[in-house]
């Protein structure tokens, strides 16, 4: 391609002559706008995509500046966007935001634009901004007009009460509505490419490119008008009120679903809404199993208000649907906080419909919590549960009857007549460490219901690693026990009270694995403490020495034992995290040290940024020799620059009449370059650059073959750190507190333990590829 060829196809050499047809004589179709600029139709619909003043309407493209001239949009003004001196206009200022992209004159001097930088509480992620003062005429909670007057901004105070009679309101609000319709069907016929929600300015600007006119007069806000029509306005955009905010929230379901979900949603967000309204959503609920549980769940993550509880109620005839809207009022107890309720709701939801399979999970968990347990595990059975898993699993054990008392299918010694376990199996107890397992199981599933999971789906998204999930459940859990002990500590035993009370004062700590054996491990706290002997199998195989693990270790009435699933460590973070400990974190900070992590920022010795530079020159007949005579030898036609400690600062290299100096840092490039040019003051400097490691690590290509065979590649590579770790002995080292590791040993007492704990991290991670020995250190060290 040519150098002309290249130009022509460069937007800003024609699409201004694009948008200038486009408003004298829109609409005008992509095919006849290539052919006039000469320029390829994909080309030049890109570039229209991009443009805030281009719109595509059904005959063509449009100048959205010209279709808005005499256009006015009404707002009510607040107090946080006078003092910021900017109008929040995503939602009743949706065009002008568009496009004051590029700014828009002010009719009383300067212009107006906009800004996504703004760090103010209740504002919009984009704002239009102006001139100092342009808003010192207004107040808090005055309504304005912004008009687009011979393509200047007029901002203006407005007084709603003298507007009307609002004959275009119809056909506005038609039209929003229309449109959030059309998104939802387009996303539920597929979610994953579409949104249900429409952005605001393009259906203003398909109403304008329908009727000029339609915004010639002031209407109320665009925001409160929606909301009172029932649509949903958040964030520059509309949809139907109840739509899925993306496609996670129906995966699994029907087109048909989807649209009888949004339709659910929105009347039970609606305290308003009608009988008919609600009597239409129990049926639907009736009939759709996977809609019921996500209505269920919803209305415990977001209660439902009594008028709607009552109306739905009403409205419910048959079983099913009583039992329906009984299962939504107990959800909506649950999530207000009243379990009992909820318990007598979900007992009652069964009355009405025996196999229902979420009134079953519910009503075992509370059986279970307030220690029926025989029954809980009957409902598990009804709802088809499998045995192995879950609560089913964990009630297990404890529906054996206890050592040293009849068995299940014998007479009940009571004289009822019946087998014990029917009688009076029920009614004892097993010691508390076994009843322990079920406590913390019901406190994770409690931490796991509707009302409470978005701790650990927060905490999960953190992280960006699934895999962590089941650390995270046990650190959700424990943040969860102040609400599972006060919603539900009066169905517990005292010692079971008791025992709760301890795991939410139990400190989330850092533990060394010490010694293991099998069903058995030793571990102590750090930075210090005793050790504690564990008997857990499945933890001891999996267990080494020197491994960190972060957990709570909770009392079972007996000692110490790991419940959940501890937090597995790299010791090479040990002393980050035990920083991070030593100030108390919550959940998130915690989450926040798993998640990704910027890169260190990387310096050489002297403390400059490492940064990738290099310079070349052709200095003609300038002497090598008189330069060799300064540096190090390096090869024939390479130099090294050393510094006192003889670690290499720079490399000179030549090549003929061409040198080229590499360095880690721009200032020791600099020291390299004036060195250079002492020796060759007539040299040509023909090119510089400087990378910073960040991105030279990024962007560096897969390393290539060097070509030497494995044994040699490893012998070189541990000659290397053999010296690297006899000069390291006597280093400054960060994780020492500036002392060098003889240093350490000669002062003792804590900077030992920190040489200690540091030589622990070598050896622990002395399986990995070229690791400093702690045994060959320690020989150094004489310790």
């Amino acid at each position: 391609m040519n150098v002309r060829q290249l130009r022509s196809s460069d937007p800003r050499t024609w699409l201004p002559k694009v948008l200038s047809r486009l408003a004298a004589a829109g609409p005008v179709t992509t095919a006849e706008l290539a052919a006039s600029v000469g320029v390829g139709e994909d080309e030049v619909e890109l570039a229209l995509r991009t443009s805030a003043r281009a719109h595509e309407a059904d005959e063509g493209w449009v100048d959205l500046l010209t279709l808005a001239e005499g256009a006015v949009f009404t707002h009510f003004l607040t107090s946080v966007e006078l003092e910021e001196g900017v109008l929040t206009g995503e939602d009743d200022l949706a065009l002008w935001v568009r496009l004051a992209e590029d700014g828009l004159p002010l009719s009383t001097g300067g212009t107006v634009g906009i800004d996504d930088r703004i760090d103010a509480d209740y504002l919009a992620e984009t704002v239009l901004t102006g001139p100092d003062g342009w808003l010192n005429d207004f107040s808090p909670d005055d309504l304005i007009s912004v008009r687009l007057s011979d393509g200047c901004l007029t901002v203006e105070r407005f007084d709603l009460g003298t507007a009307g009679p609002y004959e275009r309101l119809p056909q506005v609000v038609e039209a929003f509505r229309t449109h959030a319709m059309s998104g939802l069907a387009a996303f539920a016929q597929e979610p994953t490419e579409f949104s249900p929600f429409v952005d605001i300015d393009e259906i203003v600007a398909d109403l304008l490119a329908a009727d000029r006119a339609v915004f010639a007069e002031p209407l109320p806000p665009l925001r409160p008008l929606l909301q009172l029509a029932k649509l949903e306005v958040a964030d520059g955009a509309v949809s139907l009120r109840g739509a899925p905010d993306e496609a996670g929230d129906v995966e699994n379901l029907s087109y048909e679903e989807i649209v009888h979900l949004t339709m659910i949603r929105g009347i039970l967000g609606s305290p308003d809404s009608s009988e008919d309204d609600l009597s239409l959503v129990v049926g639907v609920l009736a009939d759709s199993g996977d809609l019921l549980e996500r209505a269920a769940d919803e209305a415990e993550e977001d209660p439902l208000p009594e008028e709607i509880i009552a109306g739905l109620r009403r409205t419910a005839s048959t079983g099913v649907q009583k039992a329906v809207a009984l299962l939504l009022a107990a959800r909506t107890a649950e999530g207000s906080g009243d379990p009992r309720t909820a318990a007598g709701l979900i007992d009652e939801v069964l009355a009405a419909d025996p196999d229902n399979p979420i009134a079953l999970v519910d009503a075992a968990e509370y059986a279970a919590c307030r220690g029926d347990l025989v029954r809980a595990d009957s409902l598990l059975r009804r709802w088809g549960g499998p045995p192995g898993q879950g609560l089913r699993h964990t009630l297990r054990p404890l529906l054996a009857a206890p050592a040293g008392t009849t068995g299940r299918n014998q007479p009940c010694p009571c004289g009822s007549g019946q087998k014990y376990k029917k009688c009076c199996l029920g009614k004892l107890h097993h010691p508390l460490p076994a009843r322990a397992v079920l406590l913390y199981h019901l406190l994770l599933l409690y931490s796991q219901r509707p009302a409470q999971i978005d701790l650990l789906v927060d905490l999960i998204e953190i992280t960006e690693n699934p895999g962590l999930e089941p650390a995270f459940a046990d650190l959700a859990a424990i943040e969860c026990l102040d609400a599972f002990l006060a919603e539900r500590g009066d169905w517990f035993r005292g010692d079971e009270r008791a025992l709760l009370e301890t795991w939410r004062d139990t400190p989330l700590r850092l533990w060394e694995v010490v010694s293991v054996r099998l069903g058995e491990a030793t571990v102590r706290p750090l930075p210090g403490g005793d050790p504690v002997v564990l008997r857990d199998r499945l933890f001891s195989q999996h267990a080494r020495p020197l491994d960190l693990a972060l957990t709570r270790l909770l009392d079972d009435g007996t000692g110490p034992k790991i419940f959940g699933s501890p937090f597995r460590i790299d010791r090479m973070r040990r002393p980050h995290l035990l920083a991070l400990l030593a100030e108390d974190p919550g959940p998130y900070e915690i989450a926040r040290f798993f998640g990704p992590q910027p890169m260190p920022h990387i310096t050489n010795r002297e403390g400059h940024d490492l940064v990738i530079c290099s310079a070349r020159y052709d200095v003609g007949a300038a002497s090598w020799q008189a330069l060799a005579e300064r540096l190090g030898q390096g090869g024939p036609d390479e130099l090294i620059a050393k510094g006192d400690d003889d670690v290499v600062r720079g490399t000179i290299r030549r090549d003929g009449p061409r040198w080229t100096i590499e360095t880690n840092s721009v200032e020791r490039l600099r020291e390299l370059q004036e060195l250079l040019r002492s020796v060759a003051p007539d040299a040509r400097q023909i090119d510089e650059s400087s990378v910073p490691i960040e991105r030279a690590l990024r962007d560096a290509p897969a390393s290539a073959d060097p070509g030497l065979p494995p044994e040699q590649t490893a012998e070189i590579m541990e000659e290397f750190i053999q010296n690297y770790e006899r000069s390291w002995v006597d280093q400054s080292i960060p994780a020492l507190g500036g002392l060098t590791p003889r240093e350490a040993v000669a002062r003792g007492g804590a900077a030992r333990a920190d040489l200690d704990a540091l030589l622990d991290d070598f050896e622990w991670s002395a399986d990995q590829p070229q690791a400093m020995s702690a045994a060959r250190i320690r020989r150094l060290l004489g310790i």
